[in-house]
């Protein structure tokens, strides 16, 4: 980018015309559809943050801010050729440093993984070209000799001559007319294409500020660079989920937040004698952006097309999928567990394309299944409007890796702490967090609305809460059970309900001792699934004979099994965020539970296990299964004997009998570590570094004729296109306990 040059009119004009003339007779051409009003920016677009782009019947505005793009999905930049992108753009609002806040695009960007939704969701690479706030044209760092007035739109085009390998950069208004044009490898410009609203920070925003911004309107490209995807979308109707229990079909339908204009309908059908026959129709709520159906008296001897359907833009739109036959005549049953999506691999493809391979019959999400850093953004809490489209969009990146997968089988999903918006998440019966108090204090930090919004977006296709009444605070809950494949299964919350910090150090007001004792510790009071989840559980353990197996889904382990914990790994401390604290209603639940004799399936911890839980002695308690992360962040590890911080080498057996660390007997029959130094040495890609992290997830599958149960926990897979092998010490068989 050495060779740099300022254009006259004259000859900025000239070229243009050379360009279209000659460039793109054979040419693919993409135009952006900007109809109606509407906070999403539409089903090609992925626009991050949502909240910062909006549609105004032909444009397209946006806030100014660090690392604000809004990908063209549907179009892309091939190798070594000519192309051409163009839009009007205007300035709105007055920028304090005006050199910072530039508009335009970023060409040719990549993504961490190869995957055209990796690009669109964090842009890398490539190099941005565009107009300034001052009026500068600019091509990666380098700025044009002459500027153009602000004060009115600009005609801005940026093109490629491949012979030359020059990207000139063009603005016109009125009657002023300038040019830049730098040299740039073809190399650089291949990938994907973005708007650009770069700015230099980031601040709380409303729909209704009128802050520094760019307004986009007629946006295209064109030439033989540019490749056009019509498949590429994602939306209106953004993906499905359902569960079937007992004959009823609970199914809903995401949706993106739609404007005030369009339809507030969406319809389900399904495919019987032939044809398709509408079975029902729903409002689409207007907090969580969900369409939700109860179809009871559903036929489930046989699998069952459906399509969801949605009227945008004069045609209707199709979401499609397959309710699948209730498995209660197989003579095994598998369930996938999942646990925190960190985000940096995102979408998973080789995790994804493992589950397809392994066709579990149901899929359990057991928590954090999204982050608040996802898509290189932080979170947003307040104005609650505002909050609410910041989680929909990391709760769509959910959806975007999954949905190819959920729109074919049942799934079950439960919130934890990351989820809504915490580090850690005790409830405390849905108190509010003080001001000023940390997570561990205890309660929710966001208000009950958008606490309900998110759990609704999750949780609505669950069958019905078997004790519906909110808690006083006005926080819905969705403890329930699921019937299905001829197994009974309890959904239950293990942290909506549970003790904090804060109700620990109001025992200790009170009298109770204060000390680092586990005594100390063990505070009378303290709960974990509360007083309404222990009489579910109560009724749901008195039928438990009638099933073929019996299993518990809920957020963490009822034990402390990690050893090493932190960037580096150094010996962990008591932490009560598992559910071995407190200790007393820890045991309370697990005497409730050990006479189903189900299996206990969860996640949270960041690695796997296989763990035989006890109570008053070893083994006297429920098998657990903890899954590991499906790309593991904050890393934990089950390394017993080693007392140093992440060790060069961790050979060590992770199996045997020991207290935890609350004093509970625990036998570990498996664990699934991270390698050490994972956390602290370089990776050659994100995948290998989710794979280096112990990220993967587990599969458990119930053998209904021999009664046995099986345990894997998957490893995220070393290449593209190669099954995924087990952590050592899996898969593991062991007899249904009955």
């Amino acid at each position: 980018m050495q060779k740099q040059f300022c254009l006259s009119v004259v000859r900025a004009i000239f070229c243009g015309v050379i360009l279209c003339a000659c460039l793109f007779v054979h040419a693919d051409e993409y135009a952006l559809n900007l109809e109606g009003k509407r906070i999403w920016a539409g089903p090609d677009c992925w626009a991050k943050p949502m909240q910062y782009w909006s549609v105004h019947d032909g444009e397209l505005r946006s806030q100014a801010a660090k690392n604000v793009t809004c990908s063209l999905m549907a179009c892309e930049i091939a190798p070594a050729a000519n192309f051409r992108v163009s839009a009007s753009i205007r300035l709105s609002g007055q920028p304090g440093d005006p050199k910072k806040v530039r508009g335009g695009w970023l060409l040719g960007t990549r993504g961490a993984v190869p995957d055209w939704r990796s690009r669109a969701l964090e842009p890398q690479a490539g190099i941005m070209a565009g107009v300034r706030a001052d009026g500068f044209l600019f091509v990666g760092k380098d700025i044009s000799m002459h500027s153009l007035p602000m004060r009115k739109p600009i005609k801005l085009e940026a093109s490629y001559d491949v012979s030359k390998q020059l990207l000139t950069i063009r603005g016109q208004t009125g009657a002023t007319s300038v040019a830049h044009a730098v040299d740039v490898k073809p190399d650089v410009l291949k990938g994907g294409i973005a708007l650009l609203s770069d700015g230099p920070k980031r601040r709380p925003v409303t729909q209704q500020d009128t802050v520094v911004g760019w307004q986009y309107h007629d946006v295209r490209a064109i030439g033989d660079g540019i490749k056009v995807y019509a498949d590429r979308t994602f939306g209106p109707i953004l993906w499905s989920q359902y569960t079937l229990s007992r004959r009823v079909l609970k199914l809903s339908a995401q949706m993106p937040p739609m404007g005030a204009r369009d339809a507030d309908m969406v319809t389900l059908e399904v495919q019987r004698d032939g044809g398709w026959q509408r079975i029902a129709s729903s409002k689409i709520e207007p907090d969580a952006r969900i369409a939700v159906f109860r179809i009871n008296d559903w036929d489930d001897t046989k699998p069952t097309p459906y399509r969801v359907g949605y009227r945008w833009r004069d045609r209707v739109h199709i979401w499609s999928g397959t309710v699948r036959a209730n498995p209660v005549n197989q003579p095994t049953f598998s369930l996938a567990a999942f646990t925190g999506d960190y985000g940096y691999a995102f979408p998973v493809p080789r995790i994804v394309a493992e589950v397809k391979r392994r066709n579990p019959d149901l899929l359990f999400f057991s928590g954090d299944q999204l982050y608040e850093r996802y898509g290189g953004h932080s979170i947003t809490r307040k104005p609650i409007d505002v909050a609410m489209v910041d989680y929909l969009r990391k709760w769509y990146q959910f959806g975007w890796t999954w949905r190819e997968v959920l729109k074919d089988r049942p799934m079950v999903a439960i919130l934890d702490d990351h989820d809504v918006f915490q580090g850690n998440l005790f409830g405390m019966n849905g108190k509010p967090t003080p001001k000023g108090k940390t997570f561990d204090w205890g309660g929710y930090v966001m208000v009950p609305r958008w606490v309900n919004m998110a759990q609704r977006t999750q949780t609505a296709h669950l069958p019905d809460p078997v004790d519906p009444k909110p808690l006083p605070t006005g926080i819905d809950v969705y403890f329930t059970a699921l019937d299905y494949g001829g197994g009974r299964l309890a959904v239950i919350e293990d942290r909506k309900f549970k003790s904090g910090k804060g109700d620990l150090q109001a025992a200790w007001r009170a009298g109770h001792p204060k000390d680092d004792s586990l005594t100390s510790l063990d505070f009378p009071g303290g709960t974990i699934l509360g007083e309404r989840q222990h009489r579910f559980l109560e009724d749901w353990v008195a039928g438990a004979s009638t099933g073929a197996f019996n299993a518990v889904l809920s957020q963490t382990m009822f034990a402390q099994v990690q050893t090493h914990s932190g960037p580096k790994l150094r010996r962990s401390r008591r932490d009560r965020d598992t559910n071995a604290w407190p200790q007393t209603p820890r045991n309370e639940a697990l005497r409730i539970l050990r006479r189903a004799k189900p299996v206990l399936i969860c996640g949270d911890q960041h690695f796997g296990a296989l763990v035989r839980l006890g109570i008053d002695d070893y083994g006297d308690g429920p098998i657990t299964f903890m899954t590991t992360g499906t790309s593991n962040g904050w890393p934990r590890a089950c390394w017993p004997g080693i007392e140093e911080s992440d060790p060069a080498e961790a050979n060590v057996d992770p199996r045997g009998k020991r207290l935890d660390a609350f004093g509970h007997p625990v036998e570990v029959l498996a664990a699934a570590n991270p390698e050490p130094r994972s956390n602290t040495r370089k990776h050659a890609d994100v995948q290998a570094k989710a794979r280096a992290k112990g990220s993967g997830f587990g599969l458990v599958t119930f053998n209904k004729q021999q009664k046995t149960i099986t345990f894997d926990m998957l490893r995220y897979p070393a290449q593209d296109d190669q099954p995924a092998d087990c952590f050592p010490g899996f898969p593991l068989t062991l007899p249904m306990q009955r």
